[in-house]
Parts: structure tokens; C-alpha cells; sequence
């Protein structure tokens, strides 16, 4: 993490990091201390992002401008059968108006992640739903 500035002060800075929680409140995740540079106009800080928990099915994006793609699930599992469309929903706070492109994939034996099929579908009322048609063939050991 750099920090840039004007006259940032010969001594370290101190910086919170911060995480919005699922209720719009902010919480300190990490204290970090910057060193800043002879010349007082950038400091610097090492620090990670955590990685996220996996969660089977669920998947969420924040982008820099605030908006959240959420909640991305499957609408009906029953759909995952050879030669359906496989719905897909999510929460798109923010997004109204805006496209979102699907893009389902399959993890084939050696471990390769394999595109199935994708569809794209434009953002309503903070949500979107897009159907997506899987090539002919491709769903084959995608259920356990």
C-alpha cells in the first residue's frame, strides 16, 4: 500500500484499515505503520487482503465505485441436468442499467477450470438473473 501526499511529516504514519460490513458499518480489519520518504511526499505499508473464505456457490464483487455484486447463486439446482439453462441470480447494488456477463464454469479431472457456457443480462432493481445454455456435452460430471 503507498500513500501519497504533500507534507506528510518526517515521522511514521499510523493507518486503519477498513472493511464494510454486511449492514453499510465500517470495521477496523488491520493498524498498520507507514514509513514516509526523505522528500515527506509518499509512505509506504505492507499489508495483505486476507484471503475470503470459500463458500460453495456464493460469490460477491465489490468494485472501486461502491457497487456490490452479491449473493450469486444457481435459482434451482435441478437446472444443473444435461441440456437445461442453469439460471443464475445475484444482488446488484448499484448497478442498475449496467450489463453483467455470467460465465459458468466446470473443474474437469486434472484440475482445470472449463467454460461451459456464459450469458450476459442487464442489472434491474438491483438484481440480476441471466440464463445461461450450456454447450451440448459440457455438464457431464458437474453434480456429485
Amino acid at each position: 500500500m503507498t500513500i501519497l501526499g504533500r507534507s506528510l511529516g518526517k515521522g511514521p504514519l499510523s493507518i486503519t484499515v477498513e472493511a464494510e460490513g454486511e449492514g453499510g458499518a465500517w470495521t477496523a480489519v488491520a493498524k498498520l505503520r507507514a514509513e514516509v520518504a526523505a522528500d515527506e511526499k509518499e509512505a509506504v505499508a505492507s499489508w495483505r487482503l486476507p484471503n475470503a473464505a470459500v463458500v460453495p456457490g456464493a460469490v460477491s464483487v465489490r468494485e472501486v465505485d461502491g457497487s456490490l455484486l452479491s449473493d450469486a447463486r444457481f435459482e434451482d439446482l435441478r437446472d444443473l441436468e444435461e441440456g437445461g439453462t442453469v439460471w443464475v441470480t445475484a444482488r446488484a447494488a448499484g448497478l442498475d442499467g449496467r450489463s453483467v456477463q455470467v460465465v459458468l464454469e466446470r473443474e474437469d479431472p486434472s484440475g482445470k477450470w472449463v467454460e461451459i457456457g456464459q450469458a450476459t443480462s442487464t442489472v434491474r432493481s438491483g438484481a440480476v438473473r441471466a440464463g445461461v445454455t450450456p454447450a451440448p456435452g459440457r455438464m457431464t460430471k458437474l453434480r456429485d
